[in-house]
This record gives C-alpha cells, structure tokens and sequence, in this order.
C-alpha cells in the first residue's frame, strides 16, 4: 500500500514539473509569464533596432501556442478571423496575397506576400506606446491595450525562420516581400 502511494506521489509531481515548467503550457496558465516573455521581446526589438524572423517566430509560439492554416494560393478567411486595418502601412496599388493564419488564445497572425518593399508611414492616432516605427516594422501598443506589430521581410529571411512555409518555386524565384500583421492580446 505504502509503495503505491509512492509511486502515485512521484507520479503526480512529475506530471506537475512537466505541466507547470513547460514553457509552452506555462505561458497559457500564467499571465505574468505572457507578460514576461513580451517585455523580454520588446526589449529585444529595441535593442537590436530589428525584428528578427526567428526570434518573433519563438516569440508567437511561446507566448501563446495556437493553430496554423497555410494556403500557399491565397487564404479566403472568415470574416471574423480577418485582422483590420492592415491596409494603412500598404500601398492601395500593391497587392497583398495572405498564406499563413496564425490563431490563438493570446495571438492572432496573418503573413502574406506583396511586392511592397517598406511600410507606409505610421499614423499615430490610436498608438499608446510606440516599441519601434521604420521603414520594415511598426510595433506598438493601442489605447485598447493590444499590442501591434506589422513588417516586411524579405522572404530569404522568412525561410531561415520556417522554411517549410515557403516551398512554391514561384514565390521564392519573385521578388516579393513578406507581410505579416500580428496583435497580441
């Protein structure tokens, strides 16, 4: 009887260690961890001056794991999955074709290819606290306390991160940019 309750002891702290020191399930328990790993990548942004592909990749998905959906042809999303206002840092004549939908508890992403090279310039109506404003990255918070973040990346950048998002010879072969819009909640 003593040995069972044993090994159900060291059972049930294990499956605890592992469930509370996982960082990707401690991030969706704890908002003080979310917290942290987003001051951690603001200063890193501010820091280096750079939004690095990988480092907001690890970001997304530590902060708070979700779900993907990639059409290399184009994504038809929902209405309530859209992501509004994205067409401010465009130029209306470029065309922007979304491929990848990123959704979870705590972050919704979309990222797509354009052939715009830079980001239109900010406008600062609904931004609390701007984290970084150039030419390939506006990051900032909004008065709703959302956090924002929208870049352009040249796509040789994007497959270091994730190669296997963008395997059509095409897109690769193009000049074309990648757009992502992402709001952290």
């Amino acid at each position: 009887m003593r040995r069972k309750f044993i090994i159900a002891l060291f059972i049930s702290i294990s499956i605890a260690l592992i469930f509370f020191l996982q960082p990707k399930i401690s991030s969706l328990l704890f908002s003080q961890k979310r917290e942290r790993l987003l001051q951690d990548f603001i200063a890193y942004i501010q820091k280096d001056k750079n939004v690095s592909m990988k480092t907001y990749w690890e970001f997304r998905e530590f902060y708070s794991p979700g779900t993907f959906i990639y059409e290399p042809t184009g994504l038809r999303l929902k209405k309530s999955e859209t992501i509004p206002s994205y067409d401010i840092f465009l130029d209306p004549f470029q065309e922007f074709t979304p491929i990848l939908f990123f959704k979870s508890p705590h972050f919704t992403s979309i990222g797509g290819i354009t052939e715009q090279k830079s980001l239109s310039s900010a406008e600062t109506f609904s931004m609390e606290e701007i984290y970084m404003n150039s030419s390939n990255a506006i990051f900032y918070k909004t008065k709703d306390n959302r956090t924002i973040l929208f870049m352009i990346k040249p796509l040789d950048e994007v497959v270091m991160a994730n190669g296997f998002i963008l395997q059509n010879e095409d897109i690769l072969n193009s000049k074309k940019m990648w757009f992502e819009i992402a709001i952290i909640h």
